[in-house]
Formats: structure tokens, sequence, C-alpha cells
């Protein structure tokens, strides 16, 4: 989830958090959500930082 929620903005124990939030709660739903999710992030660049 972390490559939802800031990508390159979030520290190393918050995507740890996303991580474990999300085997805590896998659904096929919450998946395609997240591959929803994770296609608007990556054509919006959004959480990207250049050079990271």
């Amino acid at each position: 989830m972390a490559q939802v929620r800031g990508r390159d903005e979030v520290t190393d124990t918050q995507k740890a958090n996303y991580d474990g939030e999300y085997a805590s709660n896998v659904t096929l739903r919450g998946d395609f959500l997240i591959l929803v999710e994770t296609v608007l992030a990556v054509l919006a660049r959004r959480g990207v930082h250049d050079g990271k």
C-alpha cells in the first residue's frame, strides 16, 4: 500500500505499517483498489521525487 500512500514521501516505518495493515486485511476488492490507485499514482507521478 505504500506505493499509493506516499511512496518516497513516507518513512520506512510508515511503509512497514502499511505492509502490516495490508497483510491483516487481504481481500480481492482491496487488491483491486490498490491496483487502480497505483495506476493513478504512477500516471500522476504522485509521491515520486526525481533522483531517489
